[in-house]
Formats: structure tokens, C-alpha cells, sequence
């Protein structure tokens, strides 16, 4: 087959999306397809690996990108088009209108659309401009919904909105999103790591993110509560931002400062190594675990116990066992699942053993790139 993949980040910029993007299109290539990726860049254009070319816009689909996608789209109108659709990564504040009504142009092209968000809410009681912004990605979305001949949503709860926007056709699918880190590492690795963060008869709890928003300041009140009075325990924040996040810790809390430790600016193979490295992981997330939480993912396809949220996003394949699970911003409850967790070393292996088989069953890239391939397929 032969794709142009269109995405708001390709790497080396960073970001989920760029790292779904590159892991779809490396897998496309592996598997004989041709992908073009488009995205913002500084460069004019790099080579990421055999079968992808990457191309680096003039603007952030300003009118400059959208002319040349224009130009190489009317050379190949046969090409199949995959978006990777977040609002605020195709620049103008998260509000392009002009590049939803571009794509909405194109709709008789064979278009897919991933949905890793969809809109922000709208509700009464948030500020006129959220709501100004909120109405302007309905429109923004509809227009994309309704220029693709195919849809895929990374969490199921946003289906009856995009339905709303687009009737009963087309179909609409869940497709989670994989874990970005491939597992490179073993338990061997982890251990010869383990000694820089902890002591052999301490216990290593991990937390894999960007560190930042709502998930950090979720972080900084669960701190003491996971260690204040566990001398014995150690905090390893894993990933972007987590250096800034162990300061704010330190920072509040200076009697934890000893106990919090960071990793950033990591390769892959050193994220896996570092995961490998933890007892247990704690994820909190405000509107719950969700099939598109790819640090989650991480721990699970790694087989690290994993203590998390559920919330108003989180689907029913999270309640079967795979991790523990905890009430959405109650961070109380979320220590007190740490800690049962913590005590257990036979629930920790549990959960960890039914996780990375519930992420090789359904949330592996391979599953991705099937329903991707497949749909293309039916539809030629």
C-alpha cells in the first residue's frame, strides 16, 4: 500500500503522537507499504527508514503546508491518507479551521482518522473563551470526521460524539494506542540497574509520563502519602519533565527529597531498562486509565504491576485483573492500592502476569497495524 501519513509530530520532535506516527510508519515499512510522512519540521526533508520518507512542512499547516500537501496529493490520488488527529498539534492555538476545512476538501480521497482527542468540553461553567475554543473544535472535528471514509477512536467514550457529527456512517472503531517503548530490557537488566535508585531491601515504586499537568500535581500529592512514613521505599520518576517533577516534590516535601529519584532525557532501551528496574508502578490519572494512556501501556507490555485510576474514560477491559484500580482523583485510596500492592509480592506478579496478556491479546502494535491494513483493504 502506499500512505501519505499526515500528523501535527513526527520525531525527532517529542510527543505520543509522534511516537505512534513513527512506530505505525515503521511497521507499515516493515510490512512492504510506502509511507510519506508529513508533519512540521525545520528541515526540508530526512529519510526516517527504508519505506518512510519524511517531509517537513514550510509552516504549521499554514497556508504554505497545505499548498505543497495539495501539489503531491494531485500526483498520486491514490495514495491513502492516514491522519493522526489531535487538535492543538496542528498549530493556530488548536484552532486550525482552515486545515479541518482543507481536509474536508479532500474528502473524496481515501481518508483514515485516528482520534486521540477529539474536543475539549463544553460545559456552563467553564470561561467564555474555553467555550469559544470548545465549539470551534466540534467544528474543526466534525469537518474531519466527516471527510473520512474511515474512523478510529483511541478511547470508545468519544464514539457517540464523533456519531453525532457524522450519523451512521461511516463506522467507527476503537483502536488502542500501543506502548512506545519497545521491550527491549529484562529482569537482569533492571536489577544491574536497581542499585542507583534503591536499596536491596527497598521497594521501588516507578511513574512513567511527561510529568506535567494534572498528572504531575497528582504526583506531588500522592509523594507523601506513598512515603512518608515508608522509609523503605523509593519513588523513581521515569521520563520528560521528570526532573522538574522531583524538584516540585523536593521542593514541598524536603523530608522525601532523599527518597525521590529521576530519569530523564532517556532512549527507549534505557526507558525499558528503567521500568524493568521498578516493583510497581503508579499511574494516576484524573479521568481515569484509558486505552490511550500509552505510559500505561509500557508498564503492562513490560509485565510491571501497575496501581492506577478509574475514572469516566476507563473501558471495561481494565476491570478484569490486569492492574489495581483505585477511584479517579481520590489519592487516598490510590496510597492505600499502592500500599496492599506493596505488601504483596504475589498480587504484584498477578497483575503483572494478567497485564502483559492482556496487552499482547489487544493492545500490541501488531493489533494497530492489522485494523489499519485491513479497513484499507476492505474499502479498496
Amino acid at each position: 500500500m502506499r500512505w501519505y501519513l499526515i500528523t501535527g509530530e513526527y520525531p525527532p520532535q517529542r510527543g505520543g503522537v509522534a511516537d505512534y506516527s513513527r512506530a505505525v510508519a515503521d511497521r507499515f515499512a516493515a510490512l512492504g507499504d510506502r509511507v510519506d510522512a508529513w508533519a512540521p519540521g525545520s528541515e526540508e526533508s530526512d529519510i526516517a527508514n527504508g519505506g518512510v520518507q519524511v517531509h517537513r512542512l514550510p509552516s504549521h499547516f499554514g497556508p504554505a503546508a497545505l499548498r505543497l500537501l495539495s501539489r503531491n496529493l494531485a500526483k498520486d490520488p491514490e495514495r491513502r491518507i492516514l491522519v493522526q488527529y489531535v487538535p492543538h498539534a496542528f498549530g493556530f492555538k488548536s484552532l486550525n479551521l482552515p486545515f479541518s476545512w482543507w481536509l474536508y476538501s479532500h474528502r473524496r480521497l481515501d481518508i483514515t482518522t485516528v482520534f486521540h482527542e477529539v474536543t475539549s468540553a463544553l460545559k456552563i461553567e467553564i470561561s467564555i473563551r474555553r467555550s469559544v475554543q470548545g465549539t470551534i473544535h466540534r467544528t474543526m472535528a466534525t469537518l474531519v470526521a466527516r471527510a473520512s471514509k474511515r474512523i478510529f477512536v483511541t478511547v470508545p467514550a468519544w464514539t457517540p460524539m464523533i456519531r453525532s457529527m457524522v450519523g451512521e456512517r461511516p463506522l467507527i472503531k476503537w483502536l488502542p494506542v500501543p506502548s512506545n517503548i519497545p521491550v527491549t530490557a529484562d529482569r537482569r537488566a533492571g536489577s544491574l540497574l536497581r542499585p542507583r535508585y534503591a536499596h536491596p531491601e527497598d521497594l521501588l515504586l516507578g511513574h512513567f509520563g511527561n510529568n506535567g499537568g494534572a498528572i504531575a500535581n497528582a504526583m506531588v500529592e500522592l509523594a507523601p502519602l506513598l512515603l512518608k512514613d515508608s522509609p523503605d521505599r523509593r519513588l523513581l520518576l521515569i521520563g520528560l519533565n521528570a526532573r522538574a517533577l522531583q524538584r516540585s516534590v523536593g521542593i514541598r516535601y524536603p523530608g522525601l527529597a532523599a527518597q525521590v529519584h529521576a530519569a530523564s532525557d532517556l532512549v527507549p532501551a534505557d526507558v525499558s531498562e528503567h521500568l524493568m528496574a521498578c516493583d510497581l508502578m503508579v499511574q494516576p490519572y484524573t479521568d481515569g486509565v484509558s486505552s490511550r494512556r500509552s505510559s500505561v501501556m509500557a508498564a503492562l507490555s513490560h509485565g510491571i504491576p501497575v496501581a492506577t485510576t478509574v475514572g469516566r474514560v476507563t473501558e471495561a477491559v481494565w476491570k478484569d485483573g490486569a492492574v489495581g484500580l483505585a477511584p479517579a482523583s481520590d489519592w487516598a485510596a490510590v496510597a492505600n492500592l499502592t500500599d496492599q500492592m506493596a505488601r504483596d509480592e504475589a498480587l504484584r506478579i498477578r497483575i503483572g502476569q494478567i497485564g502483559r496478556a492482556l496487552y499482547a491479546s489487544k493492545f500490541d502494535l501488531s493489533h494497530t497495524v492489522a485494523a489499519l491494513r485491513e479497513d484499507a483493504n476492505c474499502s479498496g
